[in-house]
């Protein structure tokens, strides 16, 4: 039996045979709007849904440190963006505040202590949270 060309991409299946299987959806494309989509701050069971893959997919592909440096590189970029923006109190500096705010709370949130109190059925709503800051605790 002749042996498989391997030249193409030096990559064999388990079978030992070249291009078996069909192409991936990891396309240089696929990964920029991924990238994109995760750096405007959804998370990955949507990012999953907007570029039409499974989020296992997603979770297999960011097991892959090239394909995870380039979403850290993105997410890193957008954030600098929104920061500069803020910085320069350039038209609409607030909304990337609030969103800087929110996605990153631990790094860019006030600090405040939430005491939450559990209704009779044990779930906690809006209604039953204080929010107060650490100041004032």
């Amino acid at each position: 039996m002749p042996q498989p060309d391997t030249q193409l991409n030096g990559k064999l299946s388990r079978r030992g045979r070249q291009s078996e299987g069909r192409p991936t959806k990891r396309t240089p494309e696929m990964v920029a709007r991924i990238a994109k989509a995760i750096s405007l701050g959804l998370n990955d069971e949507e990012t999953a849904a907007l570029v039409r893959i499974d989020r296992h997919t997603l979770l297999e592909w960011n097991k892959d440190p090239e394909f995870s440096a380039t979403i850290k590189s993105a997410v890193a970029a957008r954030l600098v963006r929104r920061l500069e923006r803020i910085e320069s109190g350039a038209n609409g500096w607030q909304g990337c505040a609030w969103l800087t705010e929110r996605l990153l709370p631990n790094r860019y949130a006030k600090p405040e202590v939430q005491i939450a109190l559990n209704s009779t059925s044990g779930e906690i709503n809006d209604a039953h949270v204080i929010a107060f800051s650490v100041e004032d605790a």
